[in-house]
């Protein structure tokens, strides 16, 4: 098992673009993730943002 150190920074001391490149990448690698597993092309998937209480009913 390979381990990675990972540094972990307040998101008030990332800049707007930063967070955004970190949220699509995160994005982009979970939409891979589910296209491998359900054997859907990426095309085929929906991504959107989730509302906690209308989606949830948090």
């Amino acid at each position: 098992m390979a381990f990675t150190n990972t540094i972990l920074t307040p998101v008030q001391e990332l800049a707007p673009g930063q967070v955004s490149a970190i949220r699509n990448a995160v994005i982009d690698a979970l939409v891979r993730k589910a296209s491998s597993e359900l054997a859907l092309p990426e095309e085929k998937l929906v991504v959107r943002d989730i509302r906690a209480y209308d989606d949830l009913g948090f």
